[in-house]
């Protein structure tokens, strides 16, 4: 918190030194006491204003709650000196500071540094005299407990864009359920045994002797959500209750507690019983009451100052025994208190006596408090310790608040593992997701917005745990610091070298926070096995680190784990372990060799996302090491190798971005050799990303240049790629000629494409392209041929890749041979592989196919769902040819009903422009076929589209083509409508 005189200097004008002191004393005197009032600390004085600190160097999960309340005192004190003169301006916020001691040249301090002290600083810069101003982050902790004014953008010093802040306007709500139900909570879920157990407490209480239970566990483990549905219960069977609750923002404030207590148990009397509950009560006790409630002054009452200390509070004692025992009366009556490890001191004792009260009344008094925090006088009979939820009762929860959306379940996965399904954790970590955009829907059916969503700790998770961190030996949370630097998986061993530790000090550390549930023991994992009770403990830990310190301690964990591979049978194991120490550690060229080795590794099992991470890792960590002709070799090598992984995610245009920057830092740096490739990389993503001119000219000069070469290679992946350009733009015959040219280089000749793709795989594509272009010229003979090669070689390679890729030919190929109900079987196979393996380049192309042989075995509906699935998926990858293609099949199914093929027309004349435009000819084709056959079914002349479709098929060679169009045309359409 930031505040500051308004116009300071005006105040002191004309005063001598001494004078202008005294001049402000007094308002700094009020701010010092509003930052003391609620638990601050002044980290400097400035003369004519202040920075106090909330939260820290002990944290504090109210620290922003805190900090708005001193800022409103403070305010409410200016005022009261009632100098008009006299005017201040407040700027709260919340973030992570850097703090410790530092030394400076005559003194040594504790002090505090980092973003957050500049943003107080702007904001107070900008509320007007008497208004204290709270940014969003401050906002968003405090809503509830303070209330706001409207928000206000403000453009700030050093700031490019304005910046909403809110001007804080009063106290708002200072119980923490109410906030919560303000907030809104998921409904009650799993704990049915421990709600079952304090009910049975109850049934006793109501029968017997009463009862004093205790809930007690972890912030955020769900006491106050079980105890108030045991509350919500009880009142169903016409129990009473007296609900209190401590505060940490109130709890110092003498007798607080007690006085909730009384204040509740009163209002909920009758008329006669209310006004009995002071009259009724002997002169001694009433005068407790009226001091406790009314805030009569005590020497004021002469039946008060007449007694000593202890029968002053005797009589407090027996007064809030009375008045307890009248609210319960004869009925069964629930105390709850909630918040113990709150409660104030000088309540103590009436609440020791108020809880012996349950041994003669049918009262339960009901406790809920922190783990290990519990105040004297809590005694209970029963004891119950809330672990987090058990994972189903997690996960129900997750479908509550989410909704059963499938496309969660891996989301909900990793949000039980981050948050160790704690039920506060689970809701905040939710409400983080659908602020920030990544959820898109309601309450209950949410859908996923983005992909790869990154969890993160909350605001208002990372306070809560920062408190229990802090609350640690120094020595204890230094070792956990270390602990969450090496892991979510902390070897003891590892543990012990990397925090210098002899054996018996460490045991000695490690149980203690085994026994604070800041590390978990896996026993299933191996002797000497700790991880964390869940990633949010582990990031918040590692966060209060120095970066300076982390470096070196990952430097530390790398040098160990380096040894320990250097023997180890899980080497490999371990080498995705190091890689993320050797990034932290900044060691780039470790990072970058360890990084591309896994990324070999995991393409080779067609594990693609994680071979494109650890790709991407490893060419940002090259690019971070010093200019060298050396790193621009490895970092143009890694682009080049890189592009196979990206290709089969149909990651297109990264993939194209790639070979862009391989081919300009190989002209930059001489490297001809390089060039190369990457030039031909640019070809074979054009085929996807651009138009076949484009695509062409690349191609051609991709294999022009490679010739040159003398790298046979080169040539042969360059060649596939202008076959596969000639396709596409519907050369068959030069596509074949070229193709074959390059499956013999590959097959025969032992060519070798480059860094990340084998020579047995490329071999198949080529045959895979020759089959589906002999498909298009209508020679039957010669795709089988080149299907018969293609499973030769697949049959020789297993893997999910060379299978994908041979169903998609032999799925074409069964179709031409008008075999639509295995061409169907051979292409649902092929495309169920390229969901599960993340081939998705392959997807579009294989869901057209699909497509198609749906239409033809007449199953419209399914190929509907087909062809959107094709257009979705080549809409993300920039596939143009497949986007249209699928477009086609839409209408194609569009005219399956009489009543919708003008729809299906102004579909395909659509299809046929961009066709014409881009230089798709097999498309323009397709379209023009279908657009004639339509018109004809309605009647509409269509001789000039048969013509052209006729021209265009003689001059492409798509004898094919034409063949399979007609034959789903006369499975859509009916034959006698095609006739005429």
């Amino acid at each position: 918190m930031r505040a500051d005189l308004h116009r300071s200097s005006d105040l002191v004008t004309g005063l001598d030194l001494e004078e202008s002191i005294a001049r402000l004393a007094p308002a700094m005197g009020q701010m010092r006491s509003a930052v003391h009032q609620y638990g601050g600390i002044i980290h400097r004085e400035m003369g004519d204003g202040i920075f106090a600190v909330f939260g820290a160097p002990v944290a504090n999960d109210m620290h922003a709650v805190l900090a708005c309340l001193a800022a409103l005192d403070l305010l409410s004190r200016i005022e009261a000196l009632a100098d008009g003169s006299i005017r201040v301006r407040v700027g709260v916020h919340s973030g992570l500071v850097v703090a410790g001691p530092r030394k400076l040249d005559y003194t040594q301090m504790y002090d505090f540094d980092g973003p957050p002290l500049i943003m107080a600083e702007r904001l107070q810069a900008v509320a007007e005299p008497g208004q204290a101003l709270a940014s969003e982050t401050c906002w968003m902790l405090a809503g509830g407990y303070i209330h706001f004014e409207a928000p206000e953008r403000h453009l700030l010093k050093g700031f490019a864009q304005p910046v909403m802040v809110h001007p804080i306007k009063g106290v708002g709500e200072l119980s923490k359920w109410q906030v919560t139900l303000g907030r809104g909570t998921a409904a009650f879920v799993g704990r049915e045994t421990e709600l079952s157990n304090l009910l049975a407490l109850g049934v006793a209480a109501a029968n017997g002797p009463g009862r004093v239970a205790l809930v007690s566990g972890e912030p955020g483990v769900g006491k106050s959500r079980l105890v108030r549905e045991a509350v919500h219960v009880l009142h169903q069977r016409g129990w009473h209750s007296v609900e209190a609750e401590c505060s940490p923002i109130i709890g110092d404030s003498p007798f607080s507690l007690l006085k909730d207590i009384l204040v509740k148990s009163i209002s909920e009397l009758s008329g006669a019983d209310k006004a009995g509950a002071n009259t009724d009560l002997p002169d001694v006790q009433s005068a407790a009451l009226r001091i406790l409630l009314d805030g009569v002054v005590a020497e004021s009452l002469p039946v008060w100052t007449k007694l000593a200390s202890r029968a002053r509070t005797r009589a407090i004692i027996d007064m809030a025994c009375s008045v307890v025992a009248r609210r319960v009366g004869g009925q069964p009556t629930l105390l709850l208190i909630e918040d113990a490890q709150w409660a104030d001191e000088a309540s103590a004792p009436a609440l020791d006596a108020i809880v012996a009260l349950a041994k003669r009344l049918p009262l339960f008094v009901l406790i809920t408090a922190r783990t290990d925090e519990l105040p004297s006088w809590c005694e209970p009979d029963a004891r119950l310790v809330l672990a987090p939820l058990a994972p189903d009762e997690g996960l129900a929860m997750l479908n509550q608040l989410l909704g059963p959306s499938p496309r969660l379940q891996l989301l909900k996965e990793r949000i039980l593992e981050h948050t160790g399904a704690m039920p506060l954790f689970l809701e905040e970590v939710c409400r983080g997701l659908i602020e920030a955009g990544r959820l898109r829907g309601a309450w209950g059916e949410f859908e996923p917005a983005l992909e790869g969503t990154e969890l993160g700790v909350p605001l208002t998770v990372q306070g809560v745990i920062a408190s229990r961190i802090d609350r640690l030996a120094p020595r204890e949370k230094r070792v956990l610091q270390v602990a969450a630097s090496i892991g979510p998986q902390v070897p003891s061993r590892l543990l012990r070298v990397i925090a210098g530790l002899e054996e018996a000090v460490f045991r000695q550390i490690h149980t203690a926070l085994l026994a604070a549930g800041m590390l978990v023991c896996v026993p299933q994992a191996g002797e000497g096995q700790n991880t964390f009770p869940h990633e949010c403990v582990r990031q918040v830990a590692y966060d209060a680190t120095l970066e300076s310190d982390r470096v070196k301690l990952h430097k530390r964990v790398l040098t160990e784990l380096e040894a320990e591979a250097a023997t180890a049978q899980n080497a490999h194991e371990l080498a995705a372990i190091m890689v993320h120490h050797a990034v932290q550690a900044k060691e780039w060229a470790r990072a970058a060799d360890l990084g591309a080795t896994i990324a070999r590794r995991c393409f080779g099992q067609s594990a693609f996302s994680d071979a494109m991470k650890h790709f991407e890792l490893a060419i940002a960590s090259v690019d971070k090491l010093p200019p060298s002709p050396q790193r621009e070799a490895i970092a143009i090598d890694l682009r080049i190798e890189a592009r196979m992984a990206y290709g089969n995610l149909g990651k297109v245009s990264r993939w194209l971005d790639l070979a862009r920057e391989a081919e300009a830092r190989a002209l930059a740096s001489g490297d001809n050799r390089r060039r190369i490739p990457a030039l031909a990389m640019r070809a074979a993503a054009l085929n996807f990303y651009g138009a076949p001119a484009e695509a062409l000219d690349a191609g051609e000069a991709a294999v022009r240049e490679a010739g040159q070469s003398g790298e046979p290679g080169w040539l042969a992946y360059a060649e596939y790629g202008l076959g596969q350009a000639r396709f596409i733009a519907g050369h068959f015959v030069k596509a074949v000629e070229i193709l074959e040219r390059a499956y013999k280089r590959f097959y025969f000749e032992g060519a070798s494409p480059p860094p990340g793709g084998g020579a047995a795989q490329a071999a198949l594509l080529s045959c895979m392209m020759i089959c589906v272009s002999k498909v298009a010229l209508g020679d039957e003979e010669g795709a089988v041929a080149a299907q018969a090669r293609a499973d030769e070689i697949a049959a020789q390679n297993e893997g999910p890749a060379a299978a994908i890729a041979g169903g998609f030919s032999r799925g074409v190929l069964l179709l031409s041979r008008d075999e639509p109900q295995a061409a169907e079987t051979a292409l649902a196979h092929s495309l169920k592989l390229a969901h599960q393996h993340e081939v998705h380049l392959f997807i579009p192309v294989l869901a057209n196919q699909h497509g198609l042989s749906l239409l033809r075995v007449g199953r419209v509906t399914e190929a509907r769902t087909a062809f959107e699935m094709a257009r979705e998926e080549a809409e993300l990858l920039g596939h143009r040819s497949a986007a249209l293609r699928a477009e086609l099949g839409l209408a194609l199914c569009e005219a399956a009903s009489t009543t919708q093929r003008n729809v299906a027309i102004e579909m395909v004349c659509r299809c046929e422009q961009s066709a014409q435009q881009s230089g798709y000819q097999p498309l323009e084709l397709a379209a023009l076929l279908i657009k004639s056959a339509l018109n004809s079914a309605l009647g509409v002349e269509s001789s000039a589209d048969r013509n052209k479709a006729e021209q265009i098929a003689k001059q492409i060679g798509a004898l094919g083509t034409q063949r399979e169009v007609h034959r789903t045309l006369s499975r859509v359409l009916d034959r006698s409508q095609l006739a005429s």
